[in-house]
């Protein structure tokens, strides 16, 4: 299990494309599936909300791999301006509407995401090139 955390919070290079992949084929989904009309009332309430907080945890977790997990900030930068520019979006299709509430659940799951896979790398994780061996604690 340790071995498998390391991996994932200390990626190789293999692993890095293959998360910049899925989150180029997520963004694809949400900015090119959200204009249609299936897209209104996909889900309904609270359920709507929950899909939010996955959908994002799950983008920023890519994200966070496809960067080598060394841009913490730039993670969470990059998915609070995806959130607004999709509830922006939203205005441009009938039936759907901006809610700052998806945008704050959004925020929230990609913040999640991020601490908790910090918390790993710090925990878990390989030495990056060019730091001192870790001491792992006995």
């Amino acid at each position: 299990m340790k071995k498998l955390i390391a991996d994932t919070v200390r990626p190789t290079p293999v692993f890095q494309r293959g998360a910049m992949a899925l989150l180029v084929i997520w963004a694809l989904l949400m900015f090119v599936g959200g204009q249609t009309k299936a897209a209104v009332g996909l889900f309904t309430t609270p359920w709507d909300k929950l899909a939010h907080l996955t959908s994002y945890a799950a983008a920023a977790s890519l994200c966070w791999i496809a960067l080598g997990g060394r841009r913490p900030w730039l993670v969470l930068g990059g998915m609070i301006s995806l959130g607004a520019l999709d509830e922006l979006l939203q205005r441009l299709n009938p039936g759907r509407q901006v809610d700052l509430g998806d945008l704050a659940v959004d925020v929230i799951g990609a913040t999640l995401a991020v601490v908790v896979l910090s918390l790993l790398a710090d925990r878990f994780g390989r030495d990056r090139p060019g730091e001192r061996p870790r001491q792992d604690k006995q």
